[in-house]
């Protein structure tokens, strides 16, 4: 990625965020409508999860919430689909990550503008035993 330099990196980081802004219109349609309406940290791991699914139920990915409350959702991914691929791809894991983080941003932020991811940490791409994202309610 540092080939392309900081434009390109920006420019994926943007469509991802703006991507997931869309996929929420679609994703809140196939949920249960008492959760959409809470518009809370329970909320996006729903989205989270059904976006999820497909690499979940296929056994590619591994991810659960090791904290899930209204106002706080952290969970754990300690498999990623995404890593051997990058890999593959010789792209920096760390900052394929960094860039996808933004479609977590961008449902959080569709669901409510004060949901923020508060932690991100890419421990999978750095060898690391899993990555943690959180998810917070701001006042």
């Amino acid at each position: 990625m540092e080939d392309y330099g900081e434009e390109v990196k920006n420019k994926l980081k943007n469509f991802m965020y703006e991507r997931a802004r869309r996929l929420w219109n679609q994703i809140k349609d196939e949920l249960d409508q008492d959760i959409v309406k809470r518009r809370d940290a329970i909320t996006w791991w729903e989205v989270e999860l059904k976006f999820l699914s497909p690499y979940i139920y296929s056994g590619i990915m591994e991810v659960k919430p090791i904290e899930l409350t209204p106002k706080r959702c952290k969970v754990r991914f300690t498999k990623c689909s995404f890593i051997n691929g990058w890999n593959l791809a010789m792209v920096q894991p760390d900052v394929m990550c960094e860039i996808l983080k933004e479609t977590e941003r961008g449902f959080a932020e569709a669901i409510n503008p004060k949901l923020r991811i508060s932690e991100f940490n890419p421990g999978l791409a750095k060898y690391e035993p899993y990555c943690e994202l959180t998810v917070e309610m701001q006042d």
